[in-house]
């Protein structure tokens, strides 16, 4: 977002509120989805613990070889209707990273809180500043290529952490 918003284009608050929107609804769908789901297999994900536990896993064994992130850029045929449609297919290929979304979740099932809260609460009406501002930090990993050494300590952290999921 925080490159269509810098990028030369005719629209890039419409493009990046585009993108937002289709990135929001992905993940609210799920959210619900999953939720959903969870209640009426009478409060039981611990599937989603062994999910979150092969995930942190595989981050932990792609830290241990060095690789190049590639630059970002923004195509000529992005405008605000093709960035909710980017928004909404990118956010969904990288749901499979996002394994604490599933386990706050989880935790939001066990709580018993009740749907409509529990739907807020994943709508992001619940604490959203509080949200808005850790994700503000973002933006500064954005960007330009970056090179990413390999990391024995962090992929030593993440396997050993893995099997308290």
């Amino acid at each position: 977002m925080a490159l269509l918003l810098l990028a030369p284009m005719a629209h890039p608050v419409r493009a990046a509120a585009g993108f937002v929107a289709g990135a929001y609804l992905t993940v609210l769908g799920l959210g619900a989805i999953v939720y959903i789901g969870a209640d009426a297999a009478g409060n039981s994900l611990v599937w989603v613990r062994r999910v979150a536990a092969v995930a942190l896993a595989v981050a932990g064994i792609r830290r241990l070889r060095a690789r190049v992130r590639p630059a970002v850029t923004v195509p000529g045929w992005v405008n605000p209707l093709t960035a909710a449609q980017l928004g909404l297919v990118m956010t969904g290929a990288d749901l499979p990273n996002a394994f604490p979304y599933f386990i706050a979740i989880e935790r939001i099932v066990n709580a018993d809180v009740g749907t409509t809260r529990a739907l807020l609460i994943i709508a992001g009406v619940a604490r959203g500043d509080r949200v808005r501002r850790r994700l503000g930090t973002l933006y500064e990993r954005l960007g330009a290529e970056k090179k990413q050494p390999r990391s024995v300590p962090i992929a030593a952290g993440y396997l050993i952490v893995t099997p308290a999921y």
